[in-house]
């Protein structure tokens, strides 16, 4: 996402000059904190995917905990600013993602807690949705991307593509968040290793 939000804040400074579309501060504001927030998030979920790949129950819950904290400081940073027409749609799905996650990891940790395999697969298929609402998301900004960059414009923009999020839950992997794959996390392996 982060070369996404590259690119959509170039976009947004280029199409500043035109009569289309002209960005605000809450705009610009925005799209830098969903900036600083994913790379928190990204590295939970590497965190997050290490320990439940070993499965660890404690460090598992442990990282849950600090992604539903992450997540919730991403979302209420984002709640802060009313943005233009043009990246309302991104912002909406960007915030379900983030309330998707929080969800989810937040039922792990209550699955791991209660060594419930039954809650921690409901929270590992929150994930899942979760990266459903990424792969929106991404859709919407490459949408206002390629709407908004002037053709004279010397820009490169790409669709975003997520090669480096993995989670590898206790029984299955989660990879591509942003390519809304499923997670296959399965309590009952998770608790049948400890």
């Amino acid at each position: 996402m982060k070369l996404t939000v590259i690119a959509l804040l170039a976009t947004i400074l280029m199409a500043s000059n035109s009569a289309a579309f002209t960005p605000t501060a809450n705009d610009l504001a925005w799209v830098k904190q969903v900036g600083q927030g994913t790379e928190i998030i990204v590295s939970d979920m590497k965190l997050l995917s290490f320990v439940s790949g070993n499965f660890d129950l404690s460090g598992t819950k442990k990282y849950c905990d600090l992604m539903a904290e992450d997540t919730q400081t991403a979302l209420e940073n984002s709640q802060r600013y009313a943005v233009s027409t043009e990246l309302q749609e991104s912002k909406y799905y960007y915030e379900q993602a983030l309330l998707t996650y929080n969800a989810g990891v937040n039922k792990i940790s209550l699955g791991c807690f209660r060594g419930d395999a039954t809650v921690i697969s409901q929270g590992a298929d929150l994930i899942s949705k979760g990266g459903e609402y990424v792969l929106l998301a991404t859709r919407a900004l490459n949408t206002f991307v390629s709407t908004y960059a002037q053709e004279s414009a010397s820009i490169e923009t790409k669709p975003y593509t997520n090669p480096s999020i993995s989670y590898v839950g206790p029984t299955s992997a989660y990879a591509g968040a942003g390519q809304g794959a499923k997670v296959g996390l399965s309590g009952a392996n998770l608790l049948a290793q400890t």
